[in-house]
């Protein structure tokens, strides 16, 4: 398995740092654009970088969340359909999201210089040192400080997440409601009646709720009342997502929210690289649907339910033409 050492840091300005880096490079510069899909992975990062609809690879590694230099252990495997395998791939395992960039690649001696302008992100350097198999981590981390220095990047810009996490994590700052904590309900005109809790089947609760809390920009719990994972949708409605081990039906699950939230939740859909559409079956047109007097959209992760969020219900009469 090869190894590398990296170091990821937030720049004001490609332009302004490109002119340093090509004084110290001795190959580049090389313009890249990158695609790059996150598949759900237990044991490190699973990753299929697509250059173009002919030319990909897939990418597996581990490496730890720490700022400066850290060590990387990569695994990497090229793939003439990159397409196809992203399907199959998300069929497989899910997509975790997907981070979209235009990369300009320097070389100075063996160390990798990147400078990436990332979509919805901002713009970063990247300094990759690639070891030898007798060449100690120590070694790597001394020349990826140097070159630290000559670019003269300062110790507070150095990130320690990757490009997916730092995007996943604005989307959520940017739209995540003010929630209660458990139990706590804000003051309000009280109604007859409400749905208070329901249970989601799932092959994976805890995988479930959490990817269904971040679409939704809410909190979710490892542990509830009884064997679930609750997903806090408000402050009067809870998804209790239940471990099924035998097969369940698809479920159709709605949400009807503001103009603010809907657009939220869209971010928080293409951040997380989760497909889309403007029908409740059919293909990811990756459209929203504009019927019914407000907009509406459809997903189908976590676990194949249909999911739908609107702005505008269409499922009762309007207020006054009730009959009982």
């Amino acid at each position: 398995m090869a190894r590398n050492v990296e170091i990821k840091a937030r720049i004001d300005s490609v332009e302004a740092l490109a002119p340093i880096v090509a004084r110290l490079a001795t190959q580049g510069p090389v313009p890249i654009d990158q695609d790059d899909t996150f598949f759900r992975c237990k044991t490190g990062r699973l990753k299929l970088r697509a250059f173009s609809s002919t030319e990909g690879e897939l990418i597996y590694y581990r490496r730890p969340d720490d700022a400066g230099p850290k060590t990387s252990f990569y695994l990497r495997s090229p793939t003439s359909a990159p397409d196809a395998l992203r399907e199959s791939l998300t069929f497989a395992y899910g997509e975790a999201g997907r981070v979209i960039k235009h990369r300009t690649l320097y070389r100075v001696g063996r160390t990798r210089v990147h400078l990436d302008r990332v979509e919805g992100l901002g713009e970063f350097v990247e300094i990759e040192v690639v070891l030898r198999d007798d060449e100690s981590p120590e070694e790597g981390v001394a020349e990826a400080q140097r070159l630290m220095e000559a670019l003269a990047i300062a110790p507070d810009r150095l990130i320690d997440r990757a490009y997916v996490d730092l995007l996943c994590d604005n989307v959520d700052r940017a739209v995540r409601p003010a929630n209660t904590k458990s139990g706590e309900r804000s003051t309000r005109e009280a109604l007859p009646i409400e749905l208070d809790h329901t249970i989601v089947p799932s092959r994976d609760r805890r995988a479930a709720a959490e990817l269904l809390a971040r679409i939704l920009g809410v909190r979710w719990s490892e542990t509830g009342v009884g064997p679930f994972c609750p997903v806090y949708v408000s402050d009067g409605l809870t998804l209790d997502i239940d471990q099924a081990d035998a097969a369940f039906p698809t479920l159709h699950y709605c949400f009807r929210m503001s103009d603010d939230a809907f657009d939220g939740l869209v971010s928080r859909l293409q951040a997380l690289g989760i497909a889309y559409r403007s029908a409740p079956h059919g293909p990811a047109d990756m459209q929203v649907n504009t019927h019914h007097g407000g907009r509406i959209v459809y997903w189908s992760e976590p676990d194949g339910h249909v999911w739908e969020a609107l702005t505008v219900s269409y499922a009762r009469p309007p207020s006054g033409a009730d009959r009982a």
